[in-house]
């Protein structure tokens, strides 16, 4: 859809701001909330309210151009309409410092799937993706693109040696890179959150509560 779960956007939101990317390429952007949140967390906290002030590249692509609005033009530095594959292979490799790739691989084939995400490897210095697990979904809004084509799961994302795997609501959270920088601070704080979440949600299990 052109949205998500809005129960994910703190974990996603923080991810990004511990990230501290320069440049960030949202893939599938649909209505542009991620691109919204990241100009203001990235942006707007810092004191720059005007767009002449804003420091941020905030990039897009979609592919369904009815999705998009004067909203995210004004948003993004740039909105790429046309097929996210084709477009990728246009960019130079490490162009972006992040790219999110949020509820969007869900649509690809597995086969393709696992193409486009070294893609966003080769693009982007980090790959930041959220997946729904076991979530069918046939085309909607009149978009065929829409519809789901593949399920991940957590070995899915093992097998990418993924640096860090969360769950989500309903979902798989992962941080994906050809070299990722395992010294940040952040990897060691978010799996320590990650350890004392997966505590609470065994307890309730245990107790018939529901997680």
């Amino acid at each position: 859809m052109p949205t998500s779960f809005p129960e994910n956007i703190s974990r996603i939101i923080t991810l990004i701001m511990e990230i501290k990317p320069f440049s960030i390429l949202d893939l599938g952007s649909g209505f542009g909330k991620y691109g919204y949140l990241c100009r203001e967390y990235l942006d707007v906290v810092q004191g720059r309210f005007q767009k002449e002030d804003w420091k941020i590249r905030i990039d897009g692509i979609e592919g369904f151009p009815p999705y998009l609005s004067d909203l995210q033009r004004f948003i993004y530095n740039r909105l790429i309409e046309g097929d996210i594959s084709s477009s990728l292979a246009g960019f130079e490799d490490q162009s972006y410092d992040l790219a999110l790739a949020i509820d969007i691989l869900e649509h690809f084939q597995k086969e393709k799937g696992l193409l486009f995400l070294q893609e966003c490897q080769r693009v982007a210095r980090i790959v930041l993706v959220s997946v729904p697990v076991s979530y069918p979904q046939t085309a909607l809004f009149g978009n065929p693109l829409e519809t789901h084509r593949a399920e991940w799961t957590k070995k899915d994302f093992q097998r990418l040696n993924a640096p860090l795997i969360l769950r989500g609501y309903q979902s798989w959270i992962a941080l994906l890179s050809r070299n990722f920088p395992e010294n940040l601070d952040y990897l060691r704080k978010i799996r320590s959150i990650e350890f004392k979440e997966n505590l609470k949600r065994e307890f309730r299990r245990k107790l018939g509560l529901k997680s």
